[in-house]
């Protein structure tokens, strides 16, 4: 009940800041909602309407998203119940039909897809991914497509590939994320130029190189931790730090073409709590940084890596939204009488 009642706290203030509709999935028979399946509510949602999700702990399955959504989870580490699960997520841009402006947060999902049909010129825009584990790969998928202002920020990406399957990148941004054993892949017939990859922690990647045939990218504030980052053509590397890795260089034969400035090679960014050998990341682990030069070695003259840049990164962290974590009634609570009252003892958290 805790946490239902959590979606309509959360939900009345959507629909008075945002004058849409709020719809509520669950999975879990013990915690109805509105609908057990979320492309049923997506179905019967309306473009710009907000659809929030239990936290059960079972997965919900593929979710296709061809109108503009905001889909809310419980977290993908939530530390007051269960984790919205998702199988897979397909964002769809093809036909009369577009994802664009959708935003999705608080899941553990397995692979995403930014999908448009080849042949049909059309335009993903405007998505952002937040707080959320991605435990398979995010996948761009089409060449005909252009992918514009669409953003992944403030997520795990663990044990997979980005892969850039076409050329049309306008202000496409990886920003203040954790890559653990996550590379980035590419076709070398395409073209990465208009991604930004900036203030993200790049970890465990000591088996192979951070990129695969990847060319073009804007790499900025990012600290890559026995991650290898190498395989980059014609990419610009600025006020990168490197620390234990083969080859720490970044500009150099590794990445061919390559420029760049004020990167801190070899230097180690002293980790609050993270093994000095590297390894997969943890939720236990704490990557603030405490090496002196690299508070304000940023471009932007702030930190590197992600307690920099456009927005702070706490891994684990819930949706940004009012949550309510624990919630108590009287013990005669099912005997008040028509018209009666009823006092309610709740407490409630602002996420930031």
């Amino acid at each position: 009940m805790k946490k239902i009642l959590f979606f309509f706290f959360v939900g009345s203030i959507l629909v008075k800041s945002m004058d849409a509709a709020v719809l509520t999935v669950s999975n879990d028979a013990k915690a109805p909602a509105q609908y057990s399946a979320i492309n049923t509510a997506i179905a019967a949602a309306n473009p710009g309407d907000t659809i929030m999700v239990y936290g059960s702990g079972i997965s919900y399955g593929t979710v296709e998203i061809a109108r503009e959504i905001v889909l809310i989870g419980a977290g993908c580490n939530n530390p007051y119940g269960g984790t919205s699960i998702l199988g897979s997520v397909n964002l769809r841009g093809s036909g009369a039909f577009t994802a664009s402006n959708s935003k999705i947060t608080g899941f553990r999902m397995g692979y995403i897809s930014f999908y448009g049909t080849n042949g049909t010129s059309k335009t993903i825009e405007g998505v952002t991914i937040e707080r959320c584990y991605m435990t398979s790969y995010t996948y761009f998928q089409n060449a005909n497509v252009t992918y514009r202002n669409d953003t992944i920020r403030n997520c795990l990406l663990g044990s997979s590939y980005v892969y850039f399957g076409g050329s049309g990148f306008e202000n496409v941004i990886f920003h203040n994320n954790i890559f653990s054993n996550y590379y980035l892949y590419s076709s070398s017939n395409y073209s990465a130029a208009g991604v930004i990859v900036k203030n993200n922690v790049m970890l465990n990647r000591a088996s192979s190189n951070m990129f695969s045939s990847v060319k073009d990218l804007a790499v900025d504030n990012n600290i890559f931790y026995a991650a290898e980052p190498q395989g980059c053509t014609n990419c610009a590397f600025n006020n990168n730090m490197t620390f234990a890795n083969t080859q720490d260089t970044l500009v150099g034969p590794g990445n061919p073409g390559s420029v760049g400035s004020g990167n801190m090679q070899t230097v180690n960014p002293l980790f609050e709590d993270y093994p000095v050998g590297g390894g997969a990341f943890s939720w236990s682990h704490d990557l603030t940084v405490t090496e002196p030069t690299a508070q304000t070695a940023g471009t932007d003259n702030t930190v590197i890596g992600i307690e920099g840049g456009l927005m702070f990164y706490e891994p684990g962290a819930n949706p940004a939204i009012p949550q309510m974590t624990e919630i108590s009634f009287p013990g005669n609570g099912s005997s008040v009488k028509v018209g009666g009252s009823l006092d309610v003892t709740f407490k409630a958290k602002k996420q930031d």
